[in-house]
């Protein structure tokens, strides 16, 4: 449990790194059950309450991207789970 809960925060911590020029950490959320993996981000639902990261950044000028993301990390006892 503790070894993906440290994956997580180190692929956030890289996530955060690669989209912005200050390095910013999202923490991994623990879920009681897996989400469906169907394509669909269900917020209000099996996501509720797992906190998001908001926004991109041009690499090339450090601008905010005019694209919008949301970027949730979630895990469970066997698994890190990554929506966008």
């Amino acid at each position: 449990m503790r070894r993906g809960l440290a994956v997580g925060i180190v692929f956030a911590t890289l996530l955060g790194s690669a989209f912005s020029a200050v390095p910013i950490t999202i923490q991994g959320y623990r879920i009681p059950t897996p989400p469906t993996i169907d394509g669909i981000v269900h917020e209000d639902g099996e996501w509720k309450g797992v906190p998001s990261l908001e926004g991109l950044v041009d690499l090339g000028t450090g601008e905010k991207a005019p694209d919008a993301a949301t970027f949730w990390i979630a895990y469970d006892k066997d698994y890190i789970y990554v929506a966008a």
